[in-house]
C-alpha cells in the first residue's frame, strides 16, 4: 500500500494540476494530510463511499495521464542516466549529468 501511495504522490506532483479542483482537494486531504475517508466525508457533506469513489477516479486519471505521457517513467530514466554519467568522473560527462539533474 505504501508503494502505491508513493507512486500516486509522484504522479500527483507531475499531473495534479490536470485534475479538477475537487479531486485535487480530496487527494491532498487524504494522501498528503492523512485525513480518513470519514473525516473528509464529514467536511464535504458526502458519504464515505462518495469520497472513496472520487479518490479512485482521481487515481485512475493520474495513471491514465502517465500512460499517455510517461513523464514519471522518463524522469526516473533521466535520473538513472544522470547517476551513471556522474560515476564516470569525466568533466564533460559531469556537465551533462548536472544538466540532466537540473531537468529533474
Amino acid at each position: 500500500m505504501f508503494e502505491k501511495n508513493l507512486s500516486l504522490n509522484e504522479l500527483y506532483d507531475l499531473y495534479g494540476l490536470l485534475l479538477s479542483e475537487k479531486k485535487r482537494e480530496f487527494f491532498e486531504l487524504y494522501y498528503r494530510e492523512d485525513l480518513s475517508l470519514s473525516e473528509i466525508a464529514l467536511q464535504a457533506g458526502l458519504t464515505r463511499q462518495g469520497v472513496r469513489d472520487l479518490l479512485a477516479r482521481a487515481a485512475a486519471e493520474l495513471e491514465s495521464f502517465e500512460a499517455a505521457m510517461g513523464l514519471l517513467e522518463k524522469k526516473k530514466r533521466l535520473g538513472e542516466i544522470s547517476g551513471l554519467l556522474a560515476e564516470r568522473r569525466d568533466p564533460v560527462l559531469d556537465g551533462i549529468a548536472a544538466e540532466l539533474s537540473g531537468l529533474l
